[in-house]
């Protein structure tokens, strides 16, 4: 498997458009991420690290130099989604407008923290908790 198809499938496990990926890295369109993909283009090795971050996963794994996709937690304990998590957001992804609402409900009835937008650290979000 090449670095580009390996990218393209990790961006289809998590239910992620070329829109939404090219968004996330800086680009202005997709056709950066296409010709990545489809190995017409090398990737920047500026933006490895920012790929793996965008699709969690390890850049040692869509480089190619390692086996394991998900590490669940990296060298400088910054945190990563689980599987389970990523099940999660892909079904939070599908859900219609209704369904997130709902989710929104349980989880405010259960004193939940409210979805942020910023990333935490592990061990952030366990202060938070406490």
């Amino acid at each position: 498997m090449t670095v580009g198809e390996r990218i393209a499938a990790r961006r289809k496990e998590l239910h992620m458009t070329q829109e939404e990926l090219a968004q996330m890295l800086g680009y202005k369109t997709k056709s950066s991420i296409n010709k990545i993909e489809r190995d017409a283009s090398g990737v920047p090795m500026d933006k490895v690290e920012d790929i793996a971050a965008a699709l969690h996963c390890d850049a040692g794994y869509l480089m190619g130099w390692e086996k394991a996709k998900v590490p669940v937690m990296r060298e400088d304990d910054s945190w990563y989604m689980t599987t389970e998590e990523m099940e999660l957001l892909r079904c939070w992804r599908e859900a219609t407008d209704t369904e997130r609402e709902n989710i929104a409900f349980l989880l405010r009835e259960h004193n939940m923290p409210k979805p942020v937008k910023k990333s935490y650290k592990r061990k952030d979000f366990y202060e938070r908790q406490n």
